[in-house]
């Protein structure tokens, strides 16, 4: 499966197939529709339709191509 952005933060690795999908605001980063590398190395979809990452829990944000296996 293709994404093309990923949150680093200090509790999780979450995971987005369209860099739309992050939205910067002022309380933090929102992700639409994500995803979350799991102990095995693959990305599970997470069951919410988004989520808010504080600005403190965030170690960084990068955008390209990434390819991940799902279970």
């Amino acid at each position: 499966m293709e994404f093309e952005g990923i949150v680093l933060s200090v509790s999780a690795d979450y995971l987005v197939r369209d860099r739309d999908d992050i939205e910067e605001e002022e309380e933090g980063v929102r992700l639409m529709e994500p995803y979350v590398f799991t102990d095995e190395e693959t990305v599970q979809r997470i069951e919410a339709d988004e989520m808010l990452i504080p600005y403190a829990a965030v170690e960084g944000v990068q955008y390209g191509e990434f390819n991940q296996n799902t279970p």
